[in-house]
Protein backbone atom coordinates (compact mmCIF):
# COMPACT_ATOMS: atom_id res chain seq x y z
CA UNK A 1 0.00 0.00 0.00
CA UNK A 2 1.81 3.63 -1.54
CA UNK A 3 -1.25 5.26 -3.00
CA UNK A 4 -2.73 8.12 -1.37
CA UNK A 5 -5.86 6.49 -2.20
CA UNK A 6 -4.35 3.02 0.04
CA UNK A 7 -3.36 5.78 2.79
CA UNK A 8 -6.98 6.74 3.16
CA UNK A 9 -9.10 3.95 3.11
CA UNK A 10 -6.63 3.06 5.99
CA UNK A 11 -7.27 6.06 7.49
CA UNK A 12 -10.78 5.86 7.02
CA UNK A 13 -11.12 2.58 8.50
CA UNK A 14 -9.41 3.38 11.92
CA UNK A 15 -11.04 6.88 11.70
CA UNK A 16 -14.71 4.65 12.04
CA UNK A 17 -13.36 2.32 14.65
CA UNK A 18 -12.31 4.96 17.00
CA UNK A 19 -15.80 6.96 16.59
CA UNK A 20 -17.87 3.88 18.43
CA UNK A 21 -18.33 4.65 22.49
CA UNK A 22 -15.68 2.83 24.37
CA UNK A 23 -17.22 0.65 27.12
CA UNK A 24 -15.21 0.49 30.54
CA UNK A 25 -15.29 -3.13 31.73
CA UNK A 26 -15.33 -4.48 35.13
CA UNK A 27 -14.06 -8.12 35.90
CA UNK A 28 -16.94 -9.83 36.08
CA UNK A 29 -17.52 -8.26 32.51
CA UNK A 30 -14.84 -9.65 30.79
CA UNK A 31 -15.41 -13.26 32.55
CA UNK A 32 -18.74 -12.93 30.58
CA UNK A 33 -17.64 -11.61 27.32
CA UNK A 34 -17.89 -13.92 24.24
CA UNK A 35 -15.14 -16.04 23.58
CA UNK A 36 -12.60 -14.59 20.73
CA UNK A 37 -13.18 -18.11 19.10
CA UNK A 38 -11.21 -20.11 16.43
CA UNK A 39 -10.56 -20.80 12.97
CA UNK A 40 -8.04 -23.43 13.12
CA UNK A 41 -7.73 -24.25 17.02
CA UNK A 42 -4.71 -22.64 18.68
CA UNK A 43 -3.40 -21.43 15.33
CA UNK A 44 -5.66 -19.02 13.85
CA UNK A 45 -8.87 -16.97 14.86
CA UNK A 46 -10.92 -14.32 13.15
CA UNK A 47 -8.66 -11.33 12.85
CA UNK A 48 -5.71 -12.19 13.23
CA UNK A 49 -2.19 -11.63 11.77
CA UNK A 50 -0.46 -14.92 11.03
CA UNK A 51 3.23 -14.63 9.40
CA UNK A 52 4.92 -17.67 8.09
CA UNK A 53 8.42 -16.91 7.17
CA UNK A 54 11.33 -19.02 6.33
CA UNK A 55 13.82 -19.54 4.17
CA UNK A 56 14.16 -20.96 -0.10
CA UNK A 57 12.84 -24.34 -0.44
CA UNK A 58 11.22 -24.95 3.19
CA UNK A 59 7.52 -25.68 2.30
CA UNK A 60 5.94 -22.03 2.70
CA UNK A 61 4.13 -22.03 -0.30
CA UNK A 62 3.10 -26.04 0.25
CA UNK A 63 2.32 -25.19 3.89
CA UNK A 64 0.35 -22.42 3.41
CA UNK A 65 -2.02 -23.83 0.46
CA UNK A 66 -2.84 -26.80 2.82
CA UNK A 67 -3.61 -24.87 6.14
CA UNK A 68 -6.36 -22.93 3.19
CA UNK A 69 -7.97 -25.93 1.96
CA UNK A 70 -8.12 -27.45 5.46
CA UNK A 71 -10.10 -24.37 6.64
CA UNK A 72 -12.00 -24.16 3.18
CA UNK A 73 -13.21 -28.11 3.81
CA UNK A 74 -13.20 -27.46 7.42
CA UNK A 75 -11.31 -30.66 8.17
CA UNK A 76 -9.01 -31.53 10.96
CA UNK A 77 -5.25 -30.83 10.03
CA UNK A 78 -1.92 -31.10 11.96
CA UNK A 79 -4.33 -32.59 15.12
CA UNK A 80 -6.06 -29.11 15.29
CA UNK A 81 -9.89 -28.70 15.07
CA UNK A 82 -10.97 -26.39 12.06
CA UNK A 83 -14.03 -24.21 11.35
CA UNK A 84 -15.33 -24.52 8.17
CA UNK A 85 -14.70 -21.09 6.64
CA UNK A 86 -14.06 -19.18 3.09
CA UNK A 87 -10.38 -18.42 1.99
CA UNK A 88 -9.11 -16.30 -0.61
CA UNK A 89 -5.62 -17.35 -1.66
CA UNK A 90 -3.72 -14.52 -3.29
CA UNK A 91 -0.47 -16.35 -5.20
CA UNK A 92 1.69 -13.19 -6.06
CA UNK A 93 4.76 -15.37 -6.21
CA UNK A 94 3.78 -18.59 -8.67
CA UNK A 95 0.08 -17.97 -9.54
CA UNK A 96 0.37 -21.58 -12.26
CA UNK A 97 2.15 -23.52 -10.30
CA UNK A 98 -0.21 -22.91 -7.06
CA UNK A 99 -3.15 -23.72 -9.53
CA UNK A 100 -1.70 -26.96 -9.78
CA UNK A 101 -1.51 -27.12 -6.29
CA UNK A 102 -4.46 -26.44 -5.29
CA UNK A 103 -5.93 -29.11 -8.43
CA UNK A 104 -3.82 -31.50 -6.27
CA UNK A 105 -5.14 -31.18 -2.67
CA UNK A 106 -8.31 -31.32 -5.11
CA UNK A 107 -7.47 -34.53 -6.17
CA UNK A 108 -6.11 -35.99 -2.84
CA UNK A 109 -8.90 -34.18 -0.72
CA UNK A 110 -11.88 -33.79 -2.41
CA UNK A 111 -13.26 -30.68 -4.26
CA UNK A 112 -14.38 -27.26 -2.22
CA UNK A 113 -16.24 -24.16 -3.83
CA UNK A 114 -14.85 -22.20 -0.93
CA UNK A 115 -11.29 -21.55 -1.71
CA UNK A 116 -10.55 -19.10 -5.02
CA UNK A 117 -7.51 -18.17 -6.27
CA UNK A 118 -6.44 -15.21 -9.03
CA UNK A 119 -5.40 -16.47 -11.88
CA UNK A 120 -2.45 -14.20 -11.73
CA UNK A 121 -0.54 -12.13 -10.36
CA UNK A 122 -1.17 -9.36 -7.86
CA UNK A 123 0.37 -6.34 -7.55
CA UNK A 124 -0.97 -4.32 -3.78
CA UNK A 125 1.94 -1.52 -4.51
CA UNK A 126 1.84 0.04 -7.03
CA UNK A 127 -0.66 2.72 -7.29
CA UNK A 128 -1.82 1.97 -10.68
CA UNK A 129 -2.41 -1.39 -9.85
CA UNK A 130 -6.46 -2.16 -9.90
CA UNK A 131 -5.87 -5.28 -7.52
CA UNK A 132 -6.04 -3.90 -4.69
CA UNK A 133 -9.55 -2.91 -5.38
CA UNK A 134 -10.41 -6.24 -6.72
CA UNK A 135 -9.07 -7.89 -3.27
CA UNK A 136 -11.84 -5.43 -1.94
CA UNK A 137 -14.32 -5.71 -3.70
CA UNK A 138 -13.90 -9.92 -3.85
CA UNK A 139 -13.69 -9.75 -0.34
CA UNK A 140 -17.01 -7.83 0.17
CA UNK A 141 -18.43 -10.63 -2.17
CA UNK A 142 -17.18 -13.63 -1.51
CA UNK A 143 -16.78 -12.78 2.48
CA UNK A 144 -14.01 -15.03 3.26
CA UNK A 145 -12.08 -15.48 6.73
CA UNK A 146 -8.62 -15.71 6.01
CA UNK A 147 -7.36 -14.30 3.29
CA UNK A 148 -3.28 -15.05 2.30
CA UNK A 149 -0.64 -13.38 0.61
CA UNK A 150 2.01 -15.37 -0.77
CA UNK A 151 4.72 -13.71 -0.82
CA UNK A 152 4.83 -10.28 0.99
CA UNK A 153 7.64 -9.31 -1.87
CA UNK A 154 6.06 -10.47 -4.42
CA UNK A 155 2.68 -8.89 -3.76
CA UNK A 156 4.16 -5.76 -2.27
CA UNK A 157 6.90 -5.08 -5.44
CA UNK A 158 9.15 -1.97 -4.34
CA UNK A 159 8.81 -2.53 -0.86
CA UNK A 160 11.64 -0.69 1.22
CA UNK A 161 11.61 -3.77 3.03
CA UNK A 162 14.16 -2.41 5.54
CA UNK A 163 12.05 0.81 6.45
CA UNK A 164 9.01 0.90 9.15
CA UNK A 165 7.40 4.14 7.08
CA UNK A 166 6.05 5.13 4.23
CA UNK A 167 6.59 2.38 1.26
CA UNK A 168 7.94 -0.02 3.77
CA UNK A 169 6.50 -2.27 6.22
CA UNK A 170 4.02 -0.02 7.98
CA UNK A 171 2.45 0.04 4.83
CA UNK A 172 2.33 -3.89 4.50
CA UNK A 173 0.80 -3.80 8.25
CA UNK A 174 -1.67 -0.88 7.80
CA UNK A 175 -2.50 -3.05 4.19
CA UNK A 176 -3.14 -5.99 6.44
CA UNK A 177 -4.63 -4.82 9.48
CA UNK A 178 -6.55 -1.48 8.56
CA UNK A 179 -8.30 -2.38 5.07
CA UNK A 180 -8.70 -6.54 5.54
CA UNK A 181 -7.84 -7.43 9.79
CA UNK A 182 -10.51 -4.50 10.91
CA UNK A 183 -13.50 -6.70 9.18
CA UNK A 184 -12.64 -9.46 11.34
CA UNK A 185 -10.97 -11.19 8.64
CA UNK A 186 -7.85 -13.34 9.63
CA UNK A 187 -4.41 -11.98 7.08
CA UNK A 188 -1.99 -14.97 6.83
CA UNK A 189 1.73 -13.25 5.02
CA UNK A 190 4.22 -15.57 3.54
CA UNK A 191 7.52 -13.85 3.97
CA UNK A 192 11.50 -14.52 3.53
CA UNK A 193 14.22 -14.71 5.59
CA UNK A 194 17.77 -12.82 5.54
CA UNK A 195 20.64 -14.50 3.30
CA UNK A 196 22.32 -17.11 5.83
CA UNK A 197 20.05 -16.64 8.73
CA UNK A 198 16.77 -18.40 9.55
CA UNK A 199 16.37 -17.02 13.21
CA UNK A 200 13.97 -14.13 12.23
CA UNK A 201 11.65 -12.99 8.67
CA UNK A 202 13.64 -10.51 6.08
CA UNK A 203 13.67 -6.98 6.82
CA UNK A 204 12.07 -4.56 9.90
CA UNK A 205 10.75 -5.74 12.90
CA UNK A 206 7.21 -4.38 12.58
CA UNK A 207 6.25 -6.81 10.88
CA UNK A 208 7.35 -9.69 13.52
CA UNK A 209 6.48 -7.25 16.20
CA UNK A 210 3.02 -6.84 15.25
CA UNK A 211 2.26 -10.15 14.17
CA UNK A 212 -0.31 -12.47 16.60
CA UNK A 213 1.35 -15.73 15.42
CA UNK A 214 3.92 -16.50 13.45
CA UNK A 215 5.68 -19.85 11.97
CA UNK A 216 9.34 -20.05 11.22
CA UNK A 217 10.11 -23.07 8.84
CA UNK A 218 13.46 -25.26 9.09
CA UNK A 219 14.18 -28.39 7.56
CA UNK A 220 14.39 -31.37 10.03
CA UNK A 221 18.04 -33.69 9.41
CA UNK A 222 15.12 -36.67 7.97
CA UNK A 223 13.61 -34.17 5.29
CA UNK A 224 10.76 -33.02 7.23
CA UNK A 225 9.85 -29.43 7.93
CA UNK A 226 9.18 -28.13 11.35
CA UNK A 227 7.23 -25.02 11.81
CA UNK A 228 7.85 -23.83 15.16
CA UNK A 229 5.77 -20.96 17.08
CA UNK A 230 8.13 -18.41 17.61
CA UNK A 231 5.34 -16.10 18.92
CA UNK A 232 0.99 -16.58 19.73
CA UNK A 233 -0.16 -13.41 21.35
CA UNK A 234 -3.53 -15.02 22.37
CA UNK A 235 -2.94 -18.56 23.49
CA UNK A 236 -0.16 -21.33 23.53
CA UNK A 237 2.70 -21.60 22.05
CA UNK A 238 4.62 -24.89 22.90
CA UNK A 239 2.87 -26.31 19.36
CA UNK A 240 5.03 -27.60 16.59
CA UNK A 241 3.44 -28.52 13.11
CA UNK A 242 5.69 -31.52 11.73
CA UNK A 243 5.02 -31.78 7.60
CA UNK A 244 6.80 -33.24 5.02
CA UNK A 245 6.65 -32.50 0.61
CA UNK A 246 5.13 -35.63 -1.11
CA UNK A 247 4.54 -35.17 -5.19
CA UNK A 248 1.38 -35.70 -6.49
CA UNK A 249 1.00 -36.68 -10.26
CA UNK A 250 -1.81 -35.04 -12.41
CA UNK A 251 -1.13 -36.78 -15.17
CA UNK A 252 1.17 -36.48 -17.82
CA UNK A 253 2.08 -33.95 -20.40
CA UNK A 254 2.91 -34.06 -24.39
CA UNK A 255 5.68 -36.10 -24.10
CA UNK A 256 3.99 -38.90 -21.47
CA UNK A 257 6.53 -37.43 -18.60
CA UNK A 258 4.30 -37.43 -15.64
CA UNK A 259 3.10 -33.32 -14.39
CA UNK A 260 3.36 -33.29 -10.67
CA UNK A 261 2.95 -30.71 -7.74
CA UNK A 262 3.89 -30.82 -4.08
CA UNK A 263 1.61 -31.14 -1.26
CA UNK A 264 2.19 -30.75 2.58
CA UNK A 265 1.39 -34.16 4.21
CA UNK A 266 1.32 -33.97 8.35
CA UNK A 267 3.83 -36.37 9.72
CA UNK A 268 2.85 -37.59 13.55
CA UNK A 269 4.50 -35.12 16.20
CA UNK A 270 2.71 -32.19 14.87
CA UNK A 271 1.88 -31.04 18.28
CA UNK A 272 4.61 -32.40 19.69
CA UNK A 273 5.40 -30.03 23.06
CA UNK A 274 9.01 -28.26 23.00
CA UNK A 275 10.95 -27.83 26.67
CA UNK A 276 8.45 -27.84 29.75
CA UNK A 277 9.00 -23.94 30.73
CA UNK A 278 7.68 -21.96 33.73
CA UNK A 279 5.54 -19.29 32.77
CA UNK A 280 8.34 -16.47 33.19
CA UNK A 281 11.30 -18.37 31.06
CA UNK A 282 8.85 -18.34 28.33
CA UNK A 283 7.72 -14.92 29.30
CA UNK A 284 12.11 -13.82 28.84
CA UNK A 285 11.94 -16.50 25.91
CA UNK A 286 9.46 -14.07 24.08
CA UNK A 287 11.23 -11.01 25.26
CA UNK A 288 14.69 -12.57 23.67
CA UNK A 289 12.89 -12.90 20.36
CA UNK A 290 11.01 -9.32 20.42
CA UNK A 291 14.69 -7.78 20.82
CA UNK A 292 15.73 -10.33 17.77
CA UNK A 293 12.90 -8.70 15.55
CA UNK A 294 14.16 -4.83 16.69
CA UNK A 295 18.33 -5.14 17.30
CA UNK A 296 19.65 -8.23 16.02
CA UNK A 297 23.24 -8.89 15.03
CA UNK A 298 25.70 -11.18 13.17
CA UNK A 299 27.51 -12.99 15.67
CA UNK A 300 31.07 -12.97 16.07
CA UNK A 301 33.07 -15.01 13.32
CA UNK A 302 34.98 -16.37 16.43
CA UNK A 303 35.70 -19.38 18.35
CA UNK A 304 32.70 -20.65 20.62
CA UNK A 305 30.33 -19.10 18.32
CA UNK A 306 28.18 -20.90 15.59
CA UNK A 307 30.45 -22.15 12.29
CA UNK A 308 26.55 -21.10 10.31
CA UNK A 309 25.56 -17.50 9.77
CA UNK A 310 23.60 -16.76 12.83
CA UNK A 311 22.38 -13.70 14.85
CA UNK A 312 21.85 -12.64 18.47
CA UNK A 313 21.90 -9.63 20.64
CA UNK A 314 24.22 -8.13 23.19
CA UNK A 315 23.05 -10.14 26.82
CA UNK A 316 23.18 -6.92 28.46
CA UNK A 317 19.79 -6.11 26.04
CA UNK A 318 17.92 -9.31 26.81
CA UNK A 319 18.74 -8.36 30.59
CA UNK A 320 17.28 -4.65 30.13
CA UNK A 321 14.46 -5.64 27.89
CA UNK A 322 13.42 -8.41 31.11
CA UNK A 323 13.87 -5.71 33.97
CA UNK A 324 12.07 -2.85 31.60
CA UNK A 325 9.37 -5.06 30.77
CA UNK A 326 9.09 -6.04 34.61
CA UNK A 327 9.84 -9.88 33.74
CA UNK A 328 9.05 -10.27 37.88
CA UNK A 329 6.24 -7.75 38.28
CA UNK A 330 8.08 -6.43 40.67
CA UNK A 331 8.99 -2.56 41.02
CA UNK A 332 12.11 -3.27 42.75
CA UNK A 333 15.18 -3.42 40.56
CA UNK A 334 17.10 -6.16 42.50
CA UNK A 335 14.03 -8.09 42.39
CA UNK A 336 13.83 -7.93 38.85
CA UNK A 337 17.46 -8.53 38.30
CA UNK A 338 17.40 -11.62 40.37
CA UNK A 339 14.55 -13.07 38.12
CA UNK A 340 16.89 -12.63 35.26
CA UNK A 341 19.69 -14.42 36.64
CA UNK A 342 17.29 -16.98 37.46
CA UNK A 343 15.20 -17.95 34.37
CA UNK A 344 18.43 -17.23 32.49
CA UNK A 345 20.36 -20.54 33.09
CA UNK A 346 17.38 -22.57 33.12
CA UNK A 347 16.53 -21.60 29.25
CA UNK A 348 20.26 -21.98 28.82
CA UNK A 349 20.42 -25.76 30.23
CA UNK A 350 17.24 -26.41 28.36
CA UNK A 351 18.67 -26.22 25.43
CA UNK A 352 16.80 -23.23 24.43
CA UNK A 353 19.19 -20.02 24.43
CA UNK A 354 23.42 -19.93 23.97
CA UNK A 355 25.67 -17.07 24.99
CA UNK A 356 29.13 -16.71 25.18
CA UNK A 357 31.16 -13.32 26.18
CA UNK A 358 28.98 -9.93 25.66
CA UNK A 359 26.41 -12.33 23.15
CA UNK A 360 23.00 -14.33 23.47
CA UNK A 361 21.34 -16.17 20.66
CA UNK A 362 18.39 -18.88 20.19
CA UNK A 363 20.18 -22.45 20.02
CA UNK A 364 16.92 -23.39 17.57
CA UNK A 365 15.96 -19.91 15.57
CA UNK A 366 12.53 -21.65 15.08
CA UNK A 367 11.99 -23.32 18.47
CA UNK A 368 8.42 -23.13 19.82
CA UNK A 369 8.97 -21.87 23.55
CA UNK A 370 8.09 -18.68 23.34
CA UNK A 371 4.94 -16.15 23.62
Amino acid sequence: MSTMGDAADAARNRAERLKRAIRWLTPAECAAAEPRGYIVKGLLAPADLMLIFGGPGMGKSCLAPRLGYAIAQGSEIFGRRVRQRRVLYIACEDPHGMRQRIAALRQEFGDTPDLLLPDGPFDLMNPDSPHKGELTARIANFGPSVVIIDTIAAGFPGLKENDAGPGGMGDVVSFARDLIASHGVAVVLLHHVPKGDTSTPRGHGLLHGDADVTLSLSRETDGTIRAGMTKNRNGPSDGVITFEIRAVTLGTDEDGDPITAPVAYPVEGSRAKGPKLAPQERTALGFLYDLLAREKEPLPSADGFPTAAMSGVKLASWRTECETRHLSGSDNSESRERAFRSVFPKLRNAGMVAALGDWVWLVHPENDGCP
